[in-house]
């Protein structure tokens, strides 16, 4: 993940759930190539259903790896894009 100031900051998961992170990173990004667009509640949404408080920055630290890899762009405080560059490679 990345600052405002551009500089990285780092995500720790337990090891036990990178399988789980895997799978997810990979479902918001067959998200974002159909829909062109996922906001982080619906990522919250979708993979924190039972745990309101405190996933909100589980969900963000999921989309911003995508965008921290060019795989996603913020277009928002809450809205992520699939990068225009990424379709136009894939041409």
């Amino acid at each position: 993940c990345s600052t405002a100031e551009n500089k990285p900051y780092y995500t720790f998961f337990h090891s036990e759930r990178s399988a789980e992170i895997k799978k997810a990173t990979n479902d918001i990004l067959d998200h974002l190539k159909t829909d062109k667009t996922v906001s982080i509640r619906q990522i919250q949404a979708r993979f924190f259903p039972s745990k309101p408080w405190g996933s909100y920055a589980a969900s963000a630290a999921l989309i911003e790896a995508l965008a921290w890899r060019g795989l996603a762009t913020q277009v928002d405080k809450d809205l992520y894009a699939w990068p225009k560059e990424v379709e136009d490679a894939m041409r």
